[in-house]
C-alpha cells in the first residue's frame, strides 16, 4: 500500500553466495545461521531499508539457482540495497568452512546416546526426514540401537502391515515382526522385533503449543506400541508402529500413545530442524545423525545435473 500510495520507492538487490547451505544449518536459533539472521533482522530497523529476506536454499532442489540468497530492499537507494546484500552475502561466503556437516554416523550416534550423562537423547535421522518426503520407515538407526543393546529407547516406524498384525494380536499379544525398510532400498532393510504389545491406539493427538506451521490436530493412522527386548523396567525400547506417515512435530505423537519423555533415555527423531520445537523442551541434547534416505545431507555433486556444480563444498577451489 505504502508503494501505492508513492510513499516509497523500492528497489532491490539480490546477492547469491556460491555456497551449498546444507539443511543440516538451516536452525535459525543456532550458528552459522543465527548471526547471519540477526544481522538481516537488524538491518530491517535502519533507515532507507524497507526488507531483508535470507534464503538458506533448498539443497534437494535441482535446479540452476539452487543456493542461498540475500535479497535487500531499499527505499530509492540502489546503491544502499546493493552494498547491504553484499554485505549479508559476504557473511554466509565467510562461514562457508562452517556449512561442511561434521555429523556422526548411526553407529557413533547410537554410542554417544548410550554414553550420555544426562537425558533423555534424541537422535534425529536426518536421512528420514519425514517433512522433507522420506518415507518414515527407515530402520538404520533402530537396527544399531538393537545391535549395541540400548535401553530406554523409543523409536517410531511407519509399517501399516506391522500395525495390523499388532491389531489382530491384541494387548498383550506377542508378535514376531518383520519391521519398516518396506518403502525402498534407500533406507536401511526390514528388522526383526518380537514382543508384547503395550498399547493400541487411533492416532490422533492434539498439540496446544505453537509448533510447525500451527497445526493443532495430528493423525497418524492406527498405531501400536511393542515392547522390544524389555526384560525389566528401562530395559530394552518400545517401538511405535504408525499406519500413517506423519512428521514429527509435535511430543504428543508419542505421549498420545502413553509414552512419559522424562521416563526415557533415548528418542528417535525422523526430522531435521523443525521437530526441535517439540523435543528441545524435553531433552537434554539433540544428536543430529547422518543417515542414507531420500533426504541424506550427503549429497554428492554427481547426483545433481542442474545445480550449479561450483558451489562451496562440493568445489573448494
Amino acid at each position: 500500500m505504502r508503494t501505492i500510495r508513492k510513499e516509497v520507492n523500492p528497489v532491490s538487490a539480490i546477492v547469491k553466495p556460491q555456497v551449498l547451505f546444507n539443511i543440516a544449518f538451516h536452525n535459525t536459533s543456532l550458528p552459522p545461521m543465527q548471526p547471519i539472521m540477526q544481522a538481516a533482522i537488524d538491518l530491517e530497523s535502519q533507515p532507507g531499508i524497507l526488507a531483508v529476506s535470507i534464503a538458506a536454499g533448498y539443497q534437494y532442489a535441482d535446479v540452476p539457482y539452487m543456493g542461498p540468497c540475500v535479497v535487500v530492499v531499499a527505499d530509492g537507494d540502489q546503491a544502499l540495497a546493493q552494498r547491504e546484500a553484499e554485505r549479508l552475502g559476504a557473511m554466509i561466503w565467510d562461514a562457508r568452512e562452517q556449512l561442511i556437516p561434521q555429523i556422526p554416523d548411526a553407529a557413533e550416534a547410537v554410542r554417544r546416546a548410550i554414553a550420555a550423562s544426562q537425558t533423555p537423547v534424541a537422535l534425529f535421522e536426518l536421512g528420514d526426514n519425514i517433512g522433507g518426503g522420506s518415507a518414515g520407515d527407515a530402520t538404520i538407526i533402530l537396527a544399531e540401537l538393537i545391535r549395541q543393546r540400548a535401553d530406554g529407547w523409543v523409536a517410531t516406524i511407519y509399517d501399516p502391515e506391522a500395525v495390523a498384525a499388532c491389531f489382530a494380536a491384541g494387548i498383550n499379544g506377542q508378535v514376531a515382526l518383520s519391521v519398516g525398510g518396506k518403502t525402498d532400498q534407500l533406507h536401511g532393510a526390514p528388522v526383526a522385533i518380537s514382543g508384547p504389545v503395550r498399547t493400541l491406539h487411533n492416532g490422533y493427538y492434539e498439540e496446544t503449543e505453537r509448533r510447525h506451521g500451527g497445526r493443532t490436530v495430528y493423525g497418524q493412522g492406527l498405531t501400536a506400541v511393542v515392547e522390544v527386548n524389555r526384560s525389566g523396567q528401562g530395559k530394552g525400547g518400545l517401538l511405535v508402529l504408525n499406519s500413517e506417515r506423519e512428521a514429527p512435530m509435535s511430543i504428543h505423537q508419542i505421549t498420545c500413545v502413553g509414552i512419559q519423555p522424562n521416563q526415557q533415555r533415548i528418542f528417535v527423531v525422523k526430522g531435521a530442524v523443525a521437530p526441535r520445537a517439540a523435543y528441545e523442551p524435553v531433552c537434554a541434547q539433540i544428536i543430529e545423525v547422518d543417515t542414507a534416505g531420500a533426504t541424506a545431507i550427503s549429497i554428492p555433486s554427481e547426483q545433481y545435473h542442474l545445480a550449479p556444480k561450483n558451489l562451496y563444498e562440493w568445489n573448494r577451489s
